[in-house]
């Protein structure tokens, strides 16, 4: 017979495949609803119905301090994806560049946004990029506290890692220091070390959107809902669906070593 203890052990084996299960179902789910897009966009944008549009980026109000967020604003910044680091006392390999660089952390993630619209073939979507900020609870660039205090987060994935967004922009690195007049603060961190990582979605890009649509003052605004999440991509629905096969691949094989290991560890105990 079983002890209360082996069981509570082989509980505690068990929260990683339930964990990484649980994205895998949802990375199967966001990878067959971006299967459905090129439906969606062949077809009229209506009130209340699903809706994909690959377009190219109007922005009429840039997001929040993007000029001083964002490298080269030469061109109107609609949203940008931030993050904020701290590093660690380890290295990591960077394979595509072939060099050691210093380990850092994500604190906390978000996006800023101002308003932007996707256009093609006549077509033209306001796009609401709120429901991102909601669902992997997103913080605002000037909501930003930074703290030697770390607030533990809920079981859910940073912005910055969402597997619905998958911008290739290059990225920009600010000290906190550099940024702190857009910020809330810091305190009792060593300003120079911890920095604001962003990518952004700037005019006249092409962006693929996938989401449901709304009719606000007569226009179509899109965006994202339990039942169908708001996908957003630069390089293009293919290019969001190989992102989401690749966690596909990495789920499945994490969820099934650890079910390996607790089944190994129940029949040989």
């Amino acid at each position: 017979m079983v002890g209360i203890g082996a069981l509570i052990i082989y509980a505690l084996l068990l929260i990683p495949a339930i964990y990484y299960g649980n994205l895998l179902v949802k990375s199967c789910r966001i990878y067959y609803k971006l299967y459905l897009a090129n439906h969606y966009d062949r077809g009229e944008i209506i009130d209340g119905e699903p809706a994909a549009i690959e377009g190219t980026v109007s922005v009429d109000e840039s997001a929040y301090a993007a000029d001083s967020v964002v490298e080269n604003t030469g061109s109107k910044v609609g949203s940008y994806l931030w993050r904020s680091t701290f590093p660690t006392m380890l290295n990591s390999i960077d394979l595509k560049n072939r060099e050691v660089k210093e380990h850092t952390v994500t604190d906390e993630s978000g996006m800023e946004f101002g308003g932007f619209i996707v256009a093609k073939d006549g077509k033209k979507v306001r796009v609401d990029l709120s429901w991102l900020l909601d669902v992997h609870d997103g913080t605002r660039l000037s909501e930003l506290t930074i703290s030697s205090t770390r607030t533990p987060r809920k079981f859910r994935p940073h912005l910055w890692k969402s597997p619905f967004v998958h911008i290739s922009e290059a990225k920009t690195t600010r000290t906190v220091e550099e940024v702190n007049d857009i910020i809330n603060g810091y305190d009792d961190i060593p300003p120079s070390e911890h920095h604001i990582e962003s990518k952004p979605i700037r005019d006249g890009t092409t962006l693929a959107v996938c989401g449901n649509i709304r009719i606000e003052d007569g226009s179509p605004v899109i965006y994202g809902s339990d039942s169908l999440p708001l996908a957003i991509s630069d390089q293009g629905f293919e290019g969001l669906r190989r992102k989401i096969l690749f966690r596909i691949g990495k789920y499945s094989f994490v969820t099934f070593l650890w079910l390996g290991v607790v089944a190994t560890i129940w029949v040989y105990s």
